[in-house]
């Protein structure tokens, strides 16, 4: 089976994605994956580094800079234009999206090529990215029940929940004392995904 991966960003769209790699790996015997990710953002350090074939786009987000989104509009074009040419070349049986603005090229590609797509929305509030995709796609699943009614226009949608890597389930409880903190103290942990933790902190 051969599999092609996008998302990008964030570790809140890439850990998802590497956690349905990481079951597909368990549940089809001989699995070939492409993962297609930006050329500067987390994901291109974190996923060659797990030994998958990583392929990067020159894309970014739009913003407020007008001539800095001229230019993606071009860059936009150019990428959707080369995973043409990665996917006809890899011939994948289905292309996985997870969020990201990297995405949209990927997933348009793979609509051009009549590819089955799958687009995965792990927040509560639907990214536009995501949001502008799903009419084309073959199924779209989210995190949280009430994300459901957010696309209207996909053929389908289901709740899958957020998945987790396999470590998630099997990490070991720890003391306190472990990390250097009082076992007689009340402890407050406070958890921030991804790019919102570094505000937080």
């Amino acid at each position: 089976m051969k599999v092609v991966v996008s998302a990008g960003g964030t570790g809140g769209h890439i850990y998802p994605a590497l956690a349905i790699l990481e079951k597909l790996k368990k549940e089809v015997g001989n699995l070939e994956v492409l993962y297609i990710g930006t050329k500067n953002r987390m994901e291109s350090e974190i996923i060659p580094k797990r030994g998958i074939e990583y392929v990067g786009l020159d894309i970014y987000g739009f913003s407020k800079n007008i001539f800095r989104d001229i230019k993606n509009v071009y860059l936009i074009s150019s990428s959707y234009h080369k995973c043409l040419k990665l996917l006809k070349e890899f011939k994948p049986d289905i292309v996985l999206g997870f969020g990201g603005y990297v995405t949209y090229p990927v997933l348009k590609a793979a609509k051009k090529l009549n590819i089955k797509t799958f687009l995965h929305e792990q927040n509560s509030v639907v990214g536009k990215t995501n949001k502008l995709l799903s009419k084309d796609i073959d199924l779209v699943a989210v995190s949280f029940l009430s994300t459901m009614s957010k696309f209207p226009k996909a053929k389908k949608v289901i709740y899958s929940g957020n998945p987790c890597g396999g470590h998630a389930l099997t990490t070991k409880p720890i003391k306190k004392s472990d990390i250097g903190l009082d076992n007689k103290k009340k402890l407050v942990i406070v958890v921030a995904g991804s790019l919102g933790s570094s505000t937080v902190n």
